[in-house]
């Protein structure tokens, strides 16, 4: 399993957790403790703060497409161009995050379907102060967030 920013208990059960974009042209489901034990990380970075994101992270294999292809998401990336920010193409909604050199995703808890926003056991990233210019920076980067997760 990839090293996620907030890690899961060991051995603990998965729930499904399904969610779309605004026009329903994108939904998706994946696998995730549940969402209401676990951290939820809202990044400080300029790109997560316009967007909204509220993080979920999942390995990249537990999270797949039911709607919608690939080809109905636009992809932005930035400076390393490590992170891939996905959005509908249509409505514009941002979906999340692919690091697919960590092998997991992000999903927006804002586009998950039935989830009160309210409950969510929010933690704070750092994102403005961190440097992921090569895949080797990740392990610094995520130490950083695991020692925040564990502390709330």
């Amino acid at each position: 399993m990839p090293r996620l920013p907030i890690l899961w208990p060991e051995g603990g059960p998965t729930f499904t957790y399904k969610g779309g974009c605004h026009c329903k042209k994108i939904c998706f489901e994946f696998e995730h403790p549940d969402i209401y034990s676990m951290p939820a990380l809202e990044c400080n970075c300029s790109i997560c703060t316009s967007r909204g994101y509220i993080h979920v992270y999942t390995p990249q294999d537990k999270f797949k497409l039911t709607k919608g292809t690939d080809d109905d998401l636009t992809t932005y990336t930035f400076a390393s161009h490590l992170v891939q920010h996905r959005f509908c193409a249509t409505c514009g909604s941002g979906i999340g995050v692919a690091i697919p050199c960590q092998g997991f995703v992000s999903i927006n808890a804002r586009t998950l379907d039935g989830i009160e926003l309210g409950r969510l056991q929010k933690i704070l990233a750092n994102g403005q102060n961190l440097t992921l210019s090569t895949p080797e920076r990740w392990d610094e980067a995520m130490s950083s967030i695991h020692a925040s997760s564990t502390s709330s």
